[in-house]
């Protein structure tokens, strides 16, 4: 479980556990540190993942922020879209081959609905609301 809080992702997976008690085929949770809004700490978790994970056959990424006050990632891109959209771009890409080689594999990108919305929160029309809208396949790999 790739998280930017490790102490909340702890709590999650104390959860997690206590919930799938004595159910078959549970593996376990691995808490890794992920901060979407570095491109350094995507390689790095992403990296992680490769070199210690034989088969990855789930990744699911959720959207991370929203409505924030405007600000900058580290590396300079607008913080909802840099976060929520290329940390999520950058971690899919860099763990892709290892899902393709991970048959049955899926990629699920998850949000808000905030995609359905005509305005933004400051009354703004969403021009580039494709932006908003992800929608990830990944079928009939076979190695």
């Amino acid at each position: 479980m790739a998280c930017r809080s490790v102490p909340k992702a702890e709590e999650a997976k104390s959860d997690i556990t206590k919930r799938c008690e004595g159910l078959r085929g549970i593996g376990e949770i691995e808490v890794v540190q992920l901060d979407l809004a570095s491109l350094k700490s995507i390689r790095k978790c992403a990296e992680k993942l490769l070199q210690e994970e034989d088969h990855i056959h789930l990744l699911i990424n959720n959207a991370g922020v929203m409505a924030c006050p405007e600000s900058r990632t580290v590396d300079g891109f607008e913080m909802q879209f840099g976060t929520n959209h290329l940390g999520h771009f950058l971690f899919t890409l860099i763990l892709l081959p290892k899902i393709i080689n991970s048959p049955p594999a899926r990629i699920v990108n998850v949000s808000s609905v905030a995609h359905s919305c005509k305005y933004t929160l400051r009354g703004k029309y969403l021009s580039s609301i494709d932006c908003f809208i992800i929608k990830t396949r990944l079928q009939s790999i076979s190695t």
